[in-house]
């Protein structure tokens, strides 16, 4: 629509300075014309053109139809008129084209307008889409390997690795419910509402800052329509070995940022290459 638009401001912008042309091109006709008569001339090819000369002299003499007679030479006021009528008309084309210019440019400025208006809605409409997608995705699992802590680790002091990670395991079902799967030399604890995550959150770091003789590998993924592709970030999380933090992925850290309320920040752990690209972990930290 404004293509053709703006093809109809350049044709009428190019008739335009056709009649400007016109209206010079019939001025010096005229005058010659004019001359013509003067001299009591006889130009034959200019005679197609008399119509139009005598209608603008018709004009020119109702308007001021007086005459002199100067050394046997008539001069017609006439012809003066009409010469200033070409030369209105001229000025006239001119003041069109500086209307048609203007309306054009303010033609571009609502179109501009308009389109950023609706850039402006279909953003927002995009951005509240996302942000229900993203509100959406509410299952997530936390996964919990554990270890000795090295100064807890001789064997004289007799702490057993399996049983305090039962004990450990016992206190997480306690507080959040969840029963913990084996998976990949650890335990993965399942939840469905994300939205409520720093309760769950709240419960993993006072499994860190506990006095159990235990370090303890902590990553959280969320879980979106696309299981086996989660699963296998989450691999990536366990793989880097991060202990007494709760690490998260970028993904998880924007739907994060969807949740009414934010008990903990985020802070980036570092770049890492891996076959399928570049990860960027990041931790959960108490504010």
């Amino acid at each position: 629509m404004q293509n053709y638009v703006l093809k109809i401001f350049n044709f009428s912008k190019n008739l335009v300075h056709f009649f400007k042309i016109l209206s010079i091109f019939f001025l010096l006709l005229h005058l010659l014309y004019w001359i013509q008569n003067l001299i009591h001339a006889h130009f034959g090819w200019l005679q197609i053109f008399v119509p139009l000369f005598d209608f603008f002299n018709y004009i020119g003499e109702n308007i001021y139809g007086k005459s002199v007679d100067l050394w046997g030479v008539i001069f017609e006021f006439k012809y003066i008129v009409a010469v200033l009528i070409y030369i209105i008309l001229f000025y006239f084309w001119n003041l069109m084209l500086l209307f048609l210019d203007f309306m054009e440019n303010k033609y571009n400025e609502l179109c501009r307008f308009v389109q950023k208006t609706e850039e402006k809605f279909y953003n927002n409409a995009l951005k509240k889409e996302q942000e229900q997608a993203e509100s959406k995705i509410s299952q997530y699992k936390i996964f919990v390997s554990t270890s000795l802590k090295k100064k807890f680790s001789h064997p004289e002091l007799g702490y057993n690795l399996e049983e305090q990670t039962q004990l450990m395991n016992k206190f997480i079902t306690e507080k959040t419910g969840a029963v913990p799967e084996k998976y990949d030399g650890g335990y993965i604890y399942s939840f469905n509402n994300f939205n409520d995550v720093d309760s769950i959150l709240s419960i993993f770091f006072k499994v860190i800052k506990s006095n159990t003789p235990l370090d303890c590998v902590i990553c959280l993924q969320i879980i979106d329509e696309n299981v086996d592709k989660c699963m296998k970030e989450l691999k990536l999380l366990v793989d880097l070995n991060y202990t007494n933090k709760i690490v998260i992925l970028s993904n998880t850290v924007y739907r994060y940022k969807f949740n009414k309320g934010h008990m903990y920040g985020t802070s980036s752990l570092g770049l890492y290459q891996r076959e399928n690209g570049t990860i960027e972990p990041y931790e959960f930290i108490e504010i």
